[in-house]
């Protein structure tokens, strides 16, 4: 019991410097073999700590459990140097979240195929300003409800050191139709950046900016859009709120 008490000690004091280049990871080594490396946020002498993982995940070892305690040293990340790829693959993971986009806003499920592939769709409610030459009210606000479909591929993942966390940049290509008396369909290309924090590992907020072309399918040959077409250049902004779930 004195060696482990020492050893906190050490471990606060380690913990609490940083040396240059390098940084430290908390190790938890255990009377049954095991060995857990992550982040001590809490330590109660004689009675327990409790260590956070790479994952977020929270876990509490009672000290009657430990057989001892240290510090490694690491090299630091820093600003635009890929992080380790085990810490980043999501593959088969699901998240759920809320958006707002050009298209629409409500809901979206995304899932990671692979660690550069993810595929998701959106259920979105809408307005639509469109004209209608043989209505009483010429323009006229419609809404409608819109399933939307993307394939994401990251092409490439830094790290921001001084902000903690993860950006991944990459393509989305998006497919959408709505549906009422006045449909629409639309193709969309766009920049997809997802940015992932240290400190909440299962949120994410995606960021998509791009363009693709947008076509009405009007009750009749009376409605189109404003311009009087019915295909038109589509602006595609996406903000997404996204929790994973497992």
């Amino acid at each position: 019991m004195r060696n482990l008490f020492f050893a906190t000690l050490a471990l606060f004091l380690f913990s609490s410097s940083a040396l240059f280049g390098q940084q430290q990871i908390d190790v938890v080594y255990l009377k049954n073999g095991s060995v857990v490396k992550g982040a001590v946020i809490e330590n109660k002498m004689n009675e327990h700590v409790k260590l956070r993982t790479a994952d977020g995940s929270v876990f509490l070892y009672r000290y009657d459990e430990i057989d001892k305690l240290a510090v490694e040293e690491q090299e630091k990340v820093t600003s635009g140097a890929i992080r380790p790829s085990e810490m980043q693959d999501k593959t088969g993971q699901v998240g759920l979240g809320v958006l707002l986009s050009s298209a629409g806003s409500g809901a979206a499920v995304h899932y990671n195929l692979n660690p550069t592939t993810a595929l998701e769709i959106n259920a979105l409610s809408k307005g639509m300003v469109l004209n209608c030459g043989e209505c009483f009210d010429e323009t006229q606000i419609v809404s409608a409800f819109m399933l939307a479909g993307s394939v994401n591929h990251f092409l490439n993942e830094f790290y921001k050191q001084h902000k903690e966390k993860t950006k991944r940049n990459g393509v989305s290509v998006k497919a959408g139709h709505s549906f009422g008396n006045n449909k629409e369909s639309f193709l969309a290309v766009s920049w997809i950046q997802e940015n992932i924090k240290d400190r909440s590992p299962k949120h994410s907020f995606f960021f998509e900016l791009g363009g693709g072309v947008i076509k009405l399918h009007g009750f009749d040959d009376s409605w189109t859009y404003p311009n009087g077409n019915t295909v038109n250049f589509m602006l595609n902004i996406k903000v997404h709120w996204n929790w994973y779930v497992n």
